[in-house]
């Protein structure tokens, strides 16, 4: 984890740049696979750290421009970016497996993507997974694809679903 998160800071260097706050969060992921099987939930756990950028201080209640509307309405600061690291944990009910997958994550304001490493943890499969996600507040909604190294017809995997996340800066 320490690996993915100081690979993301160092590819994106204009987000340590400047003023900005490292961060923690962790929270419940819950959505829906699809695959070959067919179709199933996903229930599982993130923790993610990093370092966000912000525009300038929390926002108060007069927005300072119409860039700000957005993050003052939720009641969340005006973040700019923010690159790192994050780690999760899933059981698939389609499928009957556990995955875990890591690594890098940035985002753009409220637009984010991660991917990484995934393993199947039952039989043993790893691959890599892309994950796009939109913020809001304390959540997120995502879509993700995981493909694994191997050729069989079910190597791909499509996850639709809302992470639920509390963050820690400091």
């Amino acid at each position: 984890m320490r690996i993915a998160v100081i690979a993301a800071v160092l590819a994106a260097p204009h987000v340590a740049a400047g003023d900005g706050h490292a961060f923690a969060s962790g929270g419940g992921t819950f959505g829906a696979t699809l695959d070959a099987a067919g179709a199933g939930a996903v229930l599982g756990g993130e923790l993610s750290a990093g370092w966000f950028q912000t525009a300038g201080e929390w926002p108060s209640r007069t927005p300072r421009s119409a860039d700000t509307v957005n993050s003052w309405a939720l009641g969340v600061p005006d973040v700019r970016q923010w690159a790192g690291g994050y780690a999760d944990a899933v059981y698939d009910t389609s499928l009957h497996h556990s995955r875990l997958s890591f690594g890098p994550e940035y985002g753009r304001n409220f637009l984010g993507v991660d991917g990484g490493l995934v393993m199947q943890l039952d039989d043993r499969r790893v691959g890599g997974a892309l994950r796009l996600v939109a913020t809001f507040g304390f959540g997120a909604v995502f879509a993700r694809g995981e493909r694994f190294f191997d050729h069989d017809a079910d190597a791909s995997l499509v996850e639709l679903g809302v992470l639920i996340k509390l963050p820690w800066p400091f």
